[in-house]
């Protein structure tokens, strides 16, 4: 059940332009806050914008999903079978952002493709460290 769920949820929001994703970020150090938005994208890629400090950087995020997928067949000794299919839900990602004055911003994170929703780390030009949130 929980499967088909998660199927009409990923259909409707490809179906709607309005679905994407809120970012935020808070800086490590100070608790400085910055938030950003990665509109839909079909595929593993799409743009992103964060707004940081005064700056807004743009680039592209990219997602490599897990990859695996399982099946399994059962047989019982009365006429009864069941099957039993395994996806990955998950994966990992990174941006690459600049902003117009030419400073930077590398972000890594991980992704589930079941709640919609990851966590990361990103990092400034400077080496500053923000805590990654995406939902």
């Amino acid at each position: 059940m929980r499967t088909r769920q998660a199927l009409v949820v990923v259909l409707f929001c490809g179906l709607l332009s309005g679905c994407g994703h809120n970012i935020t970020l808070m800086a490590r150090d100070t608790g400085e806050i910055g938030s950003g938005k990665a509109p839909s994208a079909w595929g593993n890629s799409g743009s992103l914008t964060i707004d940081l400090k005064g700056d807004t950087y743009k680039g592209k995020w990219v997602y490599a999903s897990g990859g695996s997928f399982g099946l399994l067949n059962t047989y019982g000794a009365n006429p009864s079978t069941g099957t039993v299919v395994g996806v990955s839900g998950s994966g990992i990602g990174n941006a690459l952002l600049r902003s117009r004055s030419g400073k930077t911003l590398r972000c890594e994170f991980k992704y589930s493709e079941w709640t919609a929703t990851g966590i990361g780390v990103c990092q400034d030009g400077n080496g500053k460290l923000y805590d990654m949130q995406i939902d």
